[in-house]
């Protein structure tokens, strides 16, 4: 079971060009016709392979009422309900959809982008808004827990689950984390990394767009945006900080 909302195709533009091997996204940016499907987890009871995500494992029904599916036929990203008119995902998902004004492809910056539905969302158990961090709150520390959940790959270039699929990481040291990728991409202020430090854990391709979310606060701190390879122990996910973000985000679903 699941909600579909269908956007008008004169809204999202189809695109031609294929993002580079750092997005986690699972193919171009999303073609014109675009569905958002908010998880209830019907599959949950289903029989699929024991991986998931990478090194997770299958989410429980009403677990992350917030987690939605950004999808064509054959496209995937992740997104979370900020209200009942607004998706939040990535901005390298998406083409002309309240991308961030100063996205980069690049230099992979200001990854993060709005939908708006066409109609609004019923809330329920399984269907609500995500809870995103205060202006006021700390950035995540060092090792803080989080998970990070979608139907993206379960190894690099792997197979995708058919259920929701969630993994626990930790926060990784942020100068870890610029050292990790200085021959690679920058690591700014406006990304956290998060993952194992062994390596094992990690979102992959098609988990663009979805959350990491503080275990202890519920509240979602990050979008998973790039990383090379999936569940390298000395390269570990980038995700975009949405604490870095909160006054575009409430700007652009307030217009």
């Amino acid at each position: 079971m699941g909600l579909f909302f269908l956007f008008p195709a004169e809204d999202v533009p189809a695109v031609e060009s294929i993002y580079p091997s750092p997005f986690r996204s699972s193919a171009p940016q999303i073609n014109p016709i675009m569905h958002i499907l908010p998880i209830v987890l019907s599959l949950a009871g289903s029989t699929i392979a024991n991986d998931a995500i990478v090194g997770g494992s299958i989410a429980k029904e009403g677990q992350f009422p917030y987690q939605v599916s950004v999808r064509t036929s054959s496209f995937i990203c992740g997104g979370t309900i900020v209200d009942k008119d607004h998706i939040l995902t990535a901005a390298h998902c998406v083409a002309n959809v309240t991308q961030h004004p100063e996205w980069n492809a690049d230099t992979l910056k200001n990854d993060i982008a709005i939908l708006k539905l066409a109609s609004s969302l019923d809330f329920g158990s399984t269907i609500a808004a995500v809870e995103l961090p205060a202006s006021s709150d700390a950035m995540p520390e060092t090792g803080t827990q989080c998970s990070v959940s979608g139907w993206g790959a379960t190894s690099a270039g792997g197979s995708t689950p058919s259920n929701l699929e969630v993994a626990y990481i930790d926060i990784i040291d942020h100068a870890q984390c610029v050292e990790e990728y200085k021959s690679d991409n920058e690591v700014d202020d406006s990304m956290i990394c998060a993952g194992a430090e062994a390596g094992g854990k990690d979102a992959c391709q098609g988990d663009s767009g979805g959350p990491l979310v503080d275990v202890s606060t519920k509240k979602q701190i990050g979008v998973v945006s790039w990383g090379l390879g999936c569940g390298r122990h000395n390269q570990h996910g980038v995700y975009v900080s949405t604490a870095a973000y909160l006054d575009w985000i409430k700007e652009t679903v307030s217009s």
